[in-house]
């Protein structure tokens, strides 16, 4: 059942326009029909619908809701086409990490544009099936040159080089005590100086022995670096 946030007073329960759209629309829910939802308070909350027309819900149950925490990992990966960024997205916003930041590294291309609220929408949407309680932090594009700056306040960094010969991520020391910054770079890859530069100032890892598309190095090396700190931690889930 897919989860929406709302806000409660007293007895009824408000959705925004959107997900009313959404509810009747796309999943077709009908009178007497159950709505799982957060309320502003964070309670989970069972709603049953008590009219299409007006839209009307009531609260049905209430419980308290254990917030999931956001894994502390921050992914700074190059602006990718369209569809292949947005995918990007949907995909770390289901894994639960804190952020995702563009970056215009010498070979991404130039012409590529970002619509932060078309991509707020899909991490929403997207929040509502996976339930996550909060949409990933999508940030403004930065350029290389500030990744750099970023790296040198804190060197918790980890980049993907395909030019790597030795180190893979067993062999890196990461600090989970802290947020991780994870770095992705674009199709067709780093240049020799933001290699040399990067190796200098965080871990440089080889990922697997093939070459990996931008947005399925994304999905590889997040998922590795939750395994690790799952086990760091002993969280079991």
């Amino acid at each position: 059942m897919q989860r929406f946030n709302v806000e409660k007073i007293k007895n009824k329960i408000f959705f925004s326009d959107e997900d009313i759209f959404h509810i009747k629309k796309v999943l077709r829910k009908k009178i007497g029909d159950y709505l799982e939802c957060i309320d502003q308070d964070n309670n989970l909350i069972s709603s049953i619908i008590k009219s299409l027309n007006p839209f009307i819900a009531i609260v049905d149950s209430i419980k308290e809701y254990n917030v999931i925490e956001t894994y502390p990992i921050d992914l700074y990966v190059s602006l990718l086409k369209k569809k292949e960024f947005e995918f990007v997205v949907e995909k770390m916003n289901e894994l639960n990490i804190n952020s995702i930041t563009p970056v215009f590294f010498s070979r991404t291309q130039g012409n590529l544009l970002i619509n932060l609220e078309r991509l707020n929408r899909i991490s929403k949407e997207s929040c509502k099936q996976c339930k996550r309680h909060k949409n990933i932090i999508i940030n403004a594009p930065i350029t290389y040159k500030k990744l750099v700056e970023k790296i040198k306040e804190n060197n918790n960094f980890v980049f993907a080089n395909e030019k790597e010969c030795q180190n893979n991520l067993d062999s890196v020391k990461i600090n989970f005590n802290k947020n991780i910054g994870l770095i992705i770079g674009p199709e067709g890859g780093f240049v020799s100086k933001e290699i040399d530069e990067l190796s200098s100032l965080c871990s440089s890892i080889v990922l697997t022995k093939t070459i990996l598309r931008a947005e399925t190095a994304c999905l590889y090396l997040v998922s590795c670096i939750i395994e690790d700190y799952k086990k760091k931690w002993k969280i079991n889930f």
